[in-house]
């Protein structure tokens, strides 16, 4: 089964992570978000991320099958890998991405406006909140969870 690669420049499966290779992978990276992520919404990035999840809820989803198909690499049962993607991929709603955005910026609309709480607004203050450019997610051990938790959260 061929997936596609959306993290990182086509590579070799032997190649090493060189500076040049770094490199082009975040031109590529940097490409990519410029056509396909900066113009749009907070509402429509979030509605992603939820499609996505939802997608992987789908015992069809070609990601899920290749996670599942291949319980050796995680070191877990394929009865638990199940178990935790599901527990995982079922909180991601609508709801919680928009009170994680909430807790870590106190409006969701910041990242498009200007915006204010009760308590600026009661004290004239104004912020807006600007992600950046590229965010990289080096990842440690074997679970998917925390990986997919930091690239939500990023």
């Amino acid at each position: 089964m061929e997936l596609p690669n959306y993290y990182l420049a086509d590579l070799p499966g032997d190649a090493t992570a060189s500076p040049q290779i770094i490199h082009e992978a975040s031109i590529a990276l940097r490409k990519n978000r410029a056509q396909y992520l900066q113009e749009k919404s907070v509402s429509q990035i979030t509605a992603t991320i939820c499609a996505a999840a939802a997608e992987w809820l789908d015992p069809e989803n070609e990601f899920r099958k290749l996670a599942l198909n291949n319980p050796e690499a995680s070191g877990f049962p394929r009865e638990i890998l199940i178990q935790g993607l599901d527990e995982f991929f079922r909180q991601i709603t609508k709801g919680n991405v928009e009170a994680l955005i909430q807790q870590d910026l106190g409006l969701a609309t910041r990242l498009e406006a200007f915006g204010s709480t009760l308590w600026e607004q009661q004290n004239d203050r104004a912020s807006l909140a600007q992600g950046p450019e590229l965010i990289v997610h080096v990842t440690g051990g074997k679970l998917p969870t925390p990986v997919f938790t930091s690239m939500i959260l990023g």
